[in-house]
Parts: C-alpha cells; sequence; structure tokens
C-alpha cells in the first residue's frame, strides 16, 4: 500500500464530487473520498473513516473500495545511544472494515520493527501487557543507568 501521490496521468481528471448525504455512520467516523481504480481509470469514491485515521485516501489509490483501510499516527520506540537513535519498533491503530479476519473490522494496533517488514496485529489487551511488562523494564533500565553514573 503506498503513500506517494499518484503521477498526474493516474488521477482521475475531475475532483471529487460534493460529500453525499450523510448516511447511517458509525459514531466516530465521517465520509471522505477515496482514490478507486486501476491507473488512468480511477474514480473518487466516498468511504466511511474513522476520525483517528491519518491516510490520505485521496490520494493513496487502491484497485477496489475493498483494498482500504485505515491506519492512524505512529506512535515510534527508539533507543537512543552515543552513535545516534535506533528505531525498535513503531505502532500505529488500524482497521480494515473489508478483511476476512473478523479481529481487524475492529480496530486494532499494529506494530513492526525497526529493521523488518515483519508486522504483528495486536489487540489491546497485547498492548497493555507489553506496557506493563515495558514499565517494569523501564525501571530496571533505570537503575542500571544510575550504577553507571554513580560507578
Amino acid at each position: 500500500m503506498s503513500t506517494l501521490a499518484q503521477p498526474a496521468s493516474e488521477q482521475p481528471s475531475q475532483t471529487p464530487a460534493p460529500s453525499p448525504a450523510p448516511a447511517a455512520l458509525p459514531p466516530g467516523f465521517r465520509l471522505v473520498p477515496a482514490l478507486i481504480g486501476r491507473p488512468g481509470s480511477a474514480q473518487y469514491a466516498w468511504v466511511p473513516c474513522p476520525e483517528w485515521c491519518t491516510q490520505d485516501h485521496a490520494s493513496d489509490r487502491q484497485v477496489a473500495v475493498e483494498d482500504v483501510w485505515h491506519s492512524g499516527p505512529f506512535v515510534d520506540l527508539e533507543m537512543p545511544h552515543r552513535d545516534g537513535i535506533e528505531l525498535l519498533a513503531y505502532f500505529r491503530l488500524g482497521l480494515d472494515p473489508y478483511s476476512s479476519d473478523e479481529a481487524k473490522r475492529r480496530p486494532f494496533i499494529f506494530g513492526e520493527d525497526g529493521f523488518t517488514a515483519n508486522g504483528r496485529y495486536m489487540d489491546a489487551e497485547h498492548v497493555i501487557e507489553m506496557c506493563d511488562k515495558a514499565e517494569a523494564s523501564i525501571t530496571a533500565l533505570r537503575a542500571l543507568a544510575q550504577q553507571a553514573t554513580t560507578s
């Protein structure tokens, strides 16, 4: 899924029509234009989009409406070191409304490491468990840092 703007030859020849009359949207959703179709014949379609979604569906062309999924802002986990900063992992809220996996049709957290294209789908419970463990690790890391500064 590309977030780059499409070349002018792939852009539809018209701008999106005004938003249609509001349908029965779930709370926390809005209608947004999405660029749908193959290069050279893409058109805009109005799709429900969660308010937290930062994806620009009007420029991120998808072949079919079923390919549209939603992504929120990234949360980065970085490790500073003597040579700079290293991205260890990053996370974002996601929603894939047309997924064959029912769990992805509800908001989930998608986490990726900073080194590969491997990602993991996480439920809120997974993230809470990870945060609990991370808080314990942070306490232990602070103790190491204190020992390093007092030794």
